[in-house]
C-alpha cells in the first residue's frame, strides 16, 4: 500500500534529481528508482503534478542559464563565456561572437539535460502526454529554451547580429569557426519541431536580406573592373563558396535560397549587360574561340528568366550575320582565286565558297552546340533557323547548290572515297533541305545533270544515284521522276547504239546517239539544222532502225547538244579536233573550199541561230599560248567575240604540238559554261514562275476535290502547305490562281467560301 503523501514524497525525490541533472551531478542518481517514481505517479493520475513540475523544474533552470548568458560574468559552472581559444579553426572565434560561443555550450548541455530527463519520464511521454495531447519532454524542453533563452531580449538580437557578423566574416575570407557556425544554425533548426518559423525569423530573413546587399554591391564593382569571361568566372566561384558555406554551416533548405539570390544580383539584373558585353560579350567569346567560357555562360544562365533565350538570340544575329557577310561577298577574293580565267571560273568559286563557307559555319556552330551548349537541342534549332534565313536570303541559292554539287560530281569527288563522297552529299542535302525555292534548284540541277550525262563528265555513276536517292528522300518520288528518267534514257541509248553499229557495221561516219525522252530533259525545242549528206543519211538509217524496234515514237536530232571528232589536215600534218556538233557543222562549211566565209552565210548554210553559231565560232577563232586559232577572223568588229559581219576563213598556218585538240565549245552547242547570261537568268525565273501556276492549279483542285467546300483563308493555307516542299507560294499568287480556276469554271464563289465544281 502507499503512504498518503507518496506524491508528494516521489515529485521531491525527481525534482531533487533534476536538479542535479541540470547541474551536471547525475552520476550518483538511480534511474531505476526515478523512473519507478515516475511511473507510480502516472499509474496513480499524478501525471499532471509531473509534468507541470518538470516544465517548472526546467523553465527556472533555462531562465538562470539566460541571466548568466546576459551576464556574462563568466563563472558559469567553470565554463567562460568567450570559451577557450580553437587553433586552426578560427581561434578567436569564441572571443569574437560570445553569445554565439555561449548559446552553444548552454544549448548542447541543455539538450543532454533534457534527453536524461526525457528517459527518466518515458512512461508519462507515452501514456500521459500522448492523451492529454501536450508536447513530449524533448520538445517542452525546445519550447521552453525558445521562450526563456532565445526569446530574452538581450539574447535573440545579438545571437542574430553575430551570427550574420561571423558569416560576413567568412564570406569576406576571413579565419571564422564554422562549426560554431554550424552548431547555431543547427540550435534553429532543431527549434523548427516546436516552431517552425524559428530558423526563419532568427536568422535566414536576414541573412537572405544581407546577401542581397552585399551581392549587389560586389556585383557592381566587378562590373566595373572586369570583362565578360573574368566576370563569369568570379560569380562561378561566388556561387560555388556560397554553397559550400551553406552546406557546411547552415540547413539544406537555404542552398537553394542563396543560390537564387546569386543569380538574381550577379546574372539576372546583369545578364543582358554581361551577353552583349563590347569586346568580351558572348559573341566576342565565339568569334575567338572561348568555348570555355561560353559554356560557363551557358551553365549560369540555365536559371537566369530569359537567359538561354537571349543567348541564343545573340548566337543567331551573329550566325545570320556571318552568313550574310558570305552572301554578300563582293566576289573579288573570289575572282582572285579563280584565276581570273572569267566569268564561268568565277560563278564556280563563287559557288564554291558559297556553299563551303555555309557549311563551314554550320560546323563550327555544331562544335559549339557540343562542346560548349551540352548539346542543346533549342540551340540546334536557333543555328539551323538562323542559316535558313541566310540560305532564303540570296536568289543565287539554288543556283549555287546545284553547281556546287557539279563540280564535285564532275571533278571534285575524284579519287574520294565512300565515306567522303557521302559527307561532301550530306553537306548540301542539308543546305538543301532549307531551301524554300526547291524548284528552282531543280530546274538548274536538270541542266547540270544533263550536261554531265550526255557529256560523259560524271566521276561516278553511284554518287549520282545516291544524290537523286537521297533528293527523293527528301521530296519525294514526283520531284526526282524527271531525273531518274535521264538515267533511264541513258541506260537504253547504250543498247540502242550497240544494237544500231551491230546491225549496220563499220562507215565512214560513226554515229553514236543518245535518246532523250520529251519532258525528261532540259532541252530546248531543236532546230532545223542542216546536216552534210553524209551525215544526214547516217541519221535516216539510225532513225528508220529505232522506229522498227519502237513504233509510234518521233525522232528529232538536236546537234546542239551533241561533240563530234573532226579530222583537219593542214600544213601536211592531219590533227582530230574535239569540237561540238555545231562547231563540226561550221567547219565542215570549209572542207571543200578555203575561200572566206560571211558568218551570215554560214548561218543560213547551217541552219544554226546566229547568235549560237556566233559563239561557237568565237572559240574557233581563239588563239593559246599552246596552239593558234582554226579560223581566221576578218572584219571591222572591234571585240573578240566573232559578230554577224564577220568573214572566216581557215588558219592554213594552224600547228599543234598534240594530235588531238580539244576545242573550247563557247557556252554553246554542248558546252558546259557555268555563267548563265542575264536573259538566261530571266528566262529561267520565267519558266518557274509559268510553271508554279500550273503547280498551285494543281493543288487548289486537289484540295478542293477532296474538301468540296472551303473558306479562303483555310484553302490558301493549305494550298501553301501542300507545295512547302517544293516552294513556299505567294498568297497573292494562290488567290490569283483561284480566281482563274473559278473563271474556267473549276470552282465557284459563294460569299467567301468556295466550292468544288466536279
Amino acid at each position: 500500500s502507499l503512504q498518503p503523501d507518496f506524491a508528494t514524497t516521489s515529485w521531491e525525490l525527481l525534482r531533487t534529481a533534476i536538479g542535479h541533472i541540470h547541474r551536471a551531478n547525475a552520476s550518483g542518481l538511480s534511474y531505476e528508482e526515478l523512473y519507478r517514481n515516475a511511473y507510480t505517479l502516472v499509474q496513480h493520475k499524478k501525471g499532471a503534478l509531473l509534468y507541470d513540475g518538470v516544465a517548472a523544474c526546467v523553465a527556472s533552470q533555462l531562465r538562470f542559464v539566460a541571466e548568466q548568458i546576459v551576464g556574462g560574468d563568466g563563472t558559469q559552472r567553470g565554463t567562460s563565456v568567450g570559451g577557450p581559444s580553437e587553433k586552426g579553426t578560427g581561434g578567436d572565434s569564441g572571443r569574437r561572437f560570445p553569445m554565439l560561443h555561449a548559446l552553444r555550450t548552454e544549448f548542447e548541455r541543455h539538450c543532454t539535460s533534457q534527453q536524461m530527463i526525457r528517459d527518466i519520464l518515458m512512461y508519462m511521454d507515452k501514456h500521459y502526454v500522448t492523451d492529454a495531447n501536450l508536447l513530449p519532454v524533448w520538445e517542452l524542453g525546445l519550447s521552453l529554451w525558445l521562450k526563456h533563452v532565445l526569446s530574452h531580449p538581450s539574447i535573440g538580437g545579438p545571437f542574430s547580429s553575430q551570427l550574420l557578423d561571423a558569416l560576413s566574416a567568412d564570406r569576406a575570407g576571413e579565419l571564422v569557426d564554422r562549426s560554431l557556425v554550424r552548431a547555431s544554425t543547427a540550435m534553429l533548426t532543431a527549434l523548427a519541431a516546436v516552431e517552425p518559423s524559428a530558423y526563419e525569423e532568427f536568422f535566414e530573413r536576414s541573412y537572405l536580406s544581407l546577401s542581397h546587399e552585399v551581392f549587389r554591391a560586389e556585383s557592381e564593382a566587378l562590373l566595373s573592373q572586369c570583362s565578360a569571361g573574368d566576370y563569369l568566372q568570379r560569380v562561378d566561384g561566388r556561387l560555388q563558396d556560397e554553397v559550400q558555406r551553406t552546406v557546411q554551416c547552415l540547413d539544406r533548405c537555404t542552398e537553394a535560397k542563396v543560390v537564387a539570390v546569386v543569380q538574381e544580383e550577379f546574372l539576372t539584373r546583369h545578364c543582358q549587360t554581361i551577353a552583349r558585353w563590347p569586346n568580351s560579350g558572348l559573341v566576342w567569346m565565339v568569334m575567338n574561340g572561348r568555348h570555355d567560357d561560353v559554356a560557363r555562360m551557358f551553365r549560369l544562365f540555365e536559371d537566369v528568366p530569359g537567359g538561354h533565350e537571349l543567348m541564343q538570340t545573340l548566337l543567331r544575329e551573329n550566325l545570320v550575320k556571318q552568313g550574310k557577310a558570305v552572301v554578300a561577298g563582293d566576289g573579288t577574293a573570289v575572282a582572285a582565286s579563280a584565276g581570273g580565267v572569267g566569268t564561268a571560273a568565277e560563278t564556280l568559286a563563287r559557288s564554291a565558297t558559297f556553299v563551303t563557307s555555309l557549311l563551314e559555319l554550320r560546323a563550327s556552330h555544331m562544335k559549339l552546340v557540343r562542346e560548349a551548349l551540352g548539346g542543346n537541342e533549342h540551340f540546334s534549332r536557333a543555328f539551323t533557323s538562323g542559316l535558313e534565313e541566310v540560305v532564303n536570303g540570296s536568289t543565287k541559292s539554288p543556283e549555287y547548290m546545284s553547281l556546287f554539287i557539279d563540280e564535285r560530281l564532275r571533278r571534285g569527288l575524284r579519287n574520294a572515297s565512300e565515306e567522303e563522297v557521302e559527307a561532301a552529299l550530306e553537306g548540301v542535302i542539308f543546305l538543301f533541305r532549307l531551301l524554300h525555292e526547291k524548284d528552282v534548284f531543280e530546274r538548274y540541277y536538270k541542266i547540270h545533270l544533263a550536261k554531265r550525262l550526255l557529256h560523259n563528265r560524271s566521276v561516278s555513276d553511284d554518287a549520282e544515284k545516291s544524290m537523286v536517292a537521297r533528293l527523293k528522300t527528301e521530296c519525294g518520288y514526283q520531284f526526282t521522276s524527271k531525273l531518274e528518267g535521264m538515267f533511264r534514257d541513258m541506260t537504253v541509248s547504250e543498247s540502242v547504239n550497240a544494237d544500231f553499229k551491230e546491225a549496220r557495221g563499220k562507215g565512214a561516219v560513226d554515229l553514236s546517239v543518245t535518246m532523250l525522252t520529251t519532258g525528261c530533259w532540259p532541252t530546248p525545242v531543236p532546230p532545223n539544222h542542216v546536216l552534210p549528206a553524209d551525215l544526214q543519211a547516217v541519221a535516216d538509217d539510225f532513225t528508220a532502225f529505232y522506229l522498227k524496234r519502237y513504233s509510234g515514237r518521233r525522232v528529232t536530232f538536236h546537234a546542239g547538244l551533241g561533240f563530234a571528232d573532226v579530222r583537219f589536215s593542214v600544213g601536211g600534218r592531219r590533227y582530230d579536233l574535239i569540237v561540238t556538233t555545231y562547231q563540226m557543222l561550221l567547219l565542215l562549211c570549209f572542207a571543200s573550199s578555203d575561200e572566206p566565209q560571211a558568218v551570215a552565210d554560214l548561218a543560213k548554210r547551217t541552219g544554226i541561230a546566229l547568235p549560237d553559231l556566233c559563239r561557237s565560232a568565237t572559240a574557233l577563232t581563239r588563239s593559246t599560248m599552246k596552239q593558234p586559232a582554226v579560223l581566221l577572223r576578218s572584219g571591222t568588229s572591234k571585240g573578240k567575240a566573232v559578230e554577224e559581219t564577220d568573214q572566216l576563213s581557215v588558219n592554213t598556218k594552224f600547228k599543234s604540238k598534240v594530235y588531238r585538240v580539244k576545242i573550247s565549245s563557247g557556252g554553246a552547242g554542248g558546252g558546259s559554261a557555268t555563267k548563265e547570261a542575264p536573259s538566261e537568268v530571266a528566262k529561267t525565273r520565267e519558266k518557274v514562275v509559268e510553271d508554279r501556276k500550273y503547280q498551285i492549279e494543281a493543288a487548289i483542285v486537289r484540295v478542293m476535290k477532296s474538301r468540296q467546300r472551303l473558306a479562303q483563308s483555310e484553302l490558301v493555307a493549305l494550298v501553301i502547305r501542300l507545295l512547302s516542299s517544293r516552294f513556299t507560294p505567294d498568297p497573292l499568287l494562290v488567290k490569283e490562281r483561284i480566281e482563274s480556276l473559278i473563271e474556267r469554271e473549276y470552282l465557284e464563289k459563294d460569299g467567301s467560301v468556295y466550292s468544288y465544281l466536279a
